[in-house]
């Protein structure tokens, strides 16, 4: 196809621009031809209307203008006689990521008769239609006439779209954004862009947010602004505009309800239920042999059937790309206001919207699927391979519990346990637990004071099932508890590695704190997830403060409010970092009243003047969280539009932005630790148990698959106390595509030792091998869905070291006691000096204020510092 338009004799790139052979009319076409060629029936501007529907029928008495028939290229010839009757212009070209091939054929013709008219071509990046749009404009050659301007430097680009970007003269690169994430950088690029141009085009092929603001700002600033493909909900939206009494819009909405075919009641079925609503409301989609989308639903509420109408009627007649191409924010338009919307039936409305994408999309065979888990109050059903393997675990051997029980309970062996851990290790501990009290699984923070507990209730030795710097909080914990006479144990002779806790040791972390050391004021925020020889260290250079994912942003927040002129700097974990700052960023845009809510003693303006002076490291990543990147997120994204997102804040910027649009939108995303993704999965469980009717409930686990055996406990629980078998939980796996498994996990090693074979290694030298259905789902690339640091902690280690206790086998336990600290730091022990940032951190805690100890240590070290040198 691209050969063919480049060796048109109407539109070749060799035509001199002076002749101007190549008019307009003949490149728009050629475009019909490609069109044609493709077999793809463009949308009308016709269509947008809904001639002779019900709803229509139902709301008359607002008058509508005769539709335009003109098909999108007759649209374009519109554009285009506008252009040339005021001469050539600025033209700023913005657009979605994906396309189809037609489109982007029709983008180029576009771009390359505007440019080959001597317009000025603006765009940005070089990706879907910005990439497009480039490729148009080159063809012109006319090299003066495109400016690219990018939201940040080019080599936070792709890699896949340097070489184009190489055949750019002006090329504009807006390094001062680096530190921001993609979306604020691009919203600043945008508007940059819009400042240069006279006419914006906007090509909106799927929702976008941030290219609805674009366009929206372009409009205010008096620009001519136009967005393609036309929008049918566009028409339906000004007639409702029309009605000015909520009573009118209500009976509308109703007679449009009543006016719905009959919905069978086979289809009344949970695979059609929309969730997110408070009523019942059903969506259903046929595709006709035309390849047009024929939508039908119903629901228990008078008014929600009269929403599923409006969109039924709205959406029926378009294929399944026009359907996934309709913007969310139009629904806003609408115009129903609260007396008609109230904010449950608003989130619902956008639910049902996303449901019917997510439908258009699965008859068009895009709809990509994860494996799953359907959770019931006495039933568990896996979806594909790796689902199969979490689920394995989950009903453990009685037998085996049975042995761990008496074994412990001999020993007065206690066990602290990540949530991490592999569900066949859960599955038996909280099996287990039930008999034997001293079992606790949490996250990494609870997991010490866990133990000291254990201790004081008479527990000689406590088991860690996790990586190596929880064990080593653990015995420093117990230490400066009194209780050094209780031994700890880890499951490995071998090192059970984790990368976010090593980047935070490396020579390149030192170097970032030099750097913090050489700030005044500077206040360094450090994961909990790292060892304590690096809070040691870190506070012997910059007064540090530990932080978990539930309490990070309230942690910044009190630190530049009890010293406004501090600069903090986060660490290790960049994915955190990010989002943290793209979340205050975002922040910095709302009203003072909302920024209060999250924290008093902040403003807009408060928050705008901190970001300058929040910095995060760059290079420490857990390999778990890394997995949810753009693959799975776009995945996420056109796969599971209407379902619950939960997201850990260690995850990449995309799955984090994915998650905070959901909670944004109808509250369907959390954003936060371990525990915030439980207790939130548990809030809508029970709130779903409040209502009358049964529901199936959808939640994509954006963070180890190793959470779903506390999850899968938790809404069995509240299952089976209400009595209700009509109410189920899907827990959806976003797993990479390639992933990989270790072969611990394959059976290769019986006792979380390890072992060895070829394949890929990880840092630290754990082998990895090829085979999803094993159950890792990691991927190549870096990510997995499953720690296989984590995997190391296996129930036969756990039963060998339980065992061995007390015996002369004891003595060959030594390599599974924690790393211990024999060096100082600061004058301290290592132990002692570790547990300074922990301090902090209780204290900030309890009291909701950092100390005066630390504030007075981050205002005066660098003064003291400077003194003694």
């Amino acid at each position: 196809m691209q050969a063919s338009v480049r060796g048109s004799a109407s539109c070749g790139a060799s035509q001199p621009r002076s002749s101007q052979a190549c008019g307009i009319s003949a490149c728009l076409q050629r475009a019909r031809v490609v069109a044609a060629s493709q077999r793809q029936r463009l949308p009308t501007q016709a269509e947008t209307v809904l001639a002779g529907s019900s709803v229509e029928e139902f709301i008359r008495r607002v008058p509508v203008a005769e539709s335009n028939k003109a098909n999108d290229l007759d649209y374009l010839t519109e554009l285009m006689a506008i252009q040339q009757s005021d001469g050539p212009k600025a033209i700023g070209f913005f657009g979605t990521r994906n396309m189809g091939v037609t489109h982007q054929k029709l983008v180029e013709v576009l771009a390359y008769a505007y440019a080959s008219t001597g317009n000025h071509i603006y765009t940005s990046g070089a990706i879907g239609t910005n990439a497009a749009v480039i490729k148009g404009a080159l063809r012109a050659n006319a090299p003066d006439k495109l400016t690219v301007i990018l939201p940040q430097s080019l080599k936070r680009q792709p890699s896949e779209s340097q070489d184009l970007l190489e055949k750019v003269n002006d090329l504009i690169e807006m390094s001062e954004n680096d530190e921001l994430s993609l979306l604020e950088a691009s919203r600043i690029c945008n508007r940059k862009i819009i400042g240069h141009v006279q006419q914006i085009i906007c090509f909106a092929f799927h929702d976008s947010r941030l290219l609805m603001e674009t366009c929206h700002e372009a409009k205010e600033s008096k620009k001519i602004a136009s967005a393609l493909p036309s929008d049918r909900l566009a028409s339906l939206a000004k007639r409702f505009a029309a009605l000015s009494d909520p009573k009118d819009k209500a009976a509308a909405l109703l007679e449009a309800g009543r006016a719905m075919s009959p919905f069978p009641e086979s289809s009344k079925v949970a695979v059609n239920r929309v969730m997110g609503c408070t009523a019942q409301v059903w969506v259903d989609a046929a595709l006709g042999a035309d390849g047009r989308v024929a939508f039908s639903g119903a629901s228990d509420s008078a008014l929600s059937a009269g929403l599923v109408a409006v969109l039924s009627q709205a959406l029926s007649g378009l294929t399944p790309d026009q359907v996934s191409a309709v913007n969310d924010s139009e629904l806003a338009v609408l115009g129903l206001g609260p007396a008609v919307l109230t904010p449950s039936r608003a989130n619902g409305f956008a639910n049902m919207l996303q449901s019917m994408k997510k439908r258009a999309r699965a008859l068009a065979g895009q709809l990509p699927r994860f494996p799953s888990l359907l959770v019931t109050a006495d039933s568990l059903q896996p979806q594909g391979p790796f689902a199969v393997t979490q689920a394995q675990y989950l009903s453990p051997d009685p037998a085996q519990v049975d042995r761990l029980v008496s074994l412990l309970s001999e020993k007065k062996m206690g066990v602290v346990a990540h949530f991490y851990m592999d569900p066949e290790v859960q599955g038996v501990l909280m099996s287990a637990a039930e008999r034997w009290p001293h079992i606790h699984i949490s996250d990494s923070l609870v997991m010490a004071d866990s133990a000291v507990a254990m201790a004081e209730a008479g527990c000689k030795y406590v088991a860690v099932l996790g990586v190596d710097f929880m064990s080593e909080n653990v015995r420093a914990i117990l230490d400066e508890s009194g209780h050094t006479s209780v031994d700890v144990y880890r499951m490995s002779a071998q090192a059970i590695g984790c990368s976010l806790a090593e980047a935070a040791e490396s020579d390149e972390y030192t170097r970032y704190l030099a750097e913090a050391a050489e700030t005044p004021n500077s206040m360094h925020v450090v994961y909990i997830n790292t060892s304590l020889l690096t809070k040691a260290t870190a506070d012997s250079l910059v007064p540090t403060i530990t932080c978990t994912s539930s309490n990070v942003v309230q942690t910044v927040l009190q630190g530049f409010a009890q010293v406004p002129d501090a600069t903090v700097w986060y660490g290790p974990d960049t994915y955190m970092g990010r989002n943290l700052a793209q979340l205050l960023t975002s922040v910095a845009q709302l009203p003072d009243e909302e920024v209060r809510a999250l924290h008093p003693s902040h403003t807009a303006s408060t928050i705008k003047a901190l970001l300058p002076r929040l910095r995060y490291y760059e290079n420490g990543t857990c390999i778990v969280h890394h997995i949810f990147g753009g693959e799975v997120c776009e995945m996420v994204r056109q796969g599971y539009p209407d379902a619950y997102l939960t997201a850990h804040f260690e995850v990449p910027g995309e799955m984090f932005t994915l998650a905070m649009e959901a909670k944004r939108r109808a509250d369907m995303g959390v954003v936060g630790s371990t525990s915030n993704i439980l207790d939130f999965i548990t809030a809508k469980v029970s709130a779903a148990l409040e209502r009358p009717h049964g529901d199936t409930l959808q939640f994509v686990l954006g963070t180890e698959a190793g959470m779903v055996t506390s999850i899968v406990r938790r809404v069995q629980s509240l299952l089976r106390t209400a009595g209700r078998s009509d109410v189920e939980v899907e827990i959806v796996f976003p797993v990479s595509s390639s992933a990989i498994a270790t072969p611990s996990n394959s059976g290769s090693s019986s006792d979380g030792d390890g072992g060895s074979s070829p394949g890929l290694e990880l840092p630290g030298g754990l082998a990895m091998l090829p085979g999803p259905a094993s159950g890792e789902g990691c991927s190549l690339e870096g990510g997995c869905a499953a720690c296989p640091y984590m995997r190391m902690n296996t129930l036969a280690a756990l039963q060998r070291i339980a065992g061995a206790l007390g015996t002369p086998g004891e003595v060959m336990l030594e390599a599974y006691r924690p790393r211990p600290y024999s060096e100082r730091i600061g004058g301290k022990r290592v132990a002692a000096a570790g547990c300074v940032p922990i301090l902090h951190m209780r204290h900030f805690q309890q009291k909701k204020a950092l100390s005066d100890a630390l504030v007075g240590d981050i205002t005066s070290r660098h003064a003291k510092r400077s003194a003694a040198a």
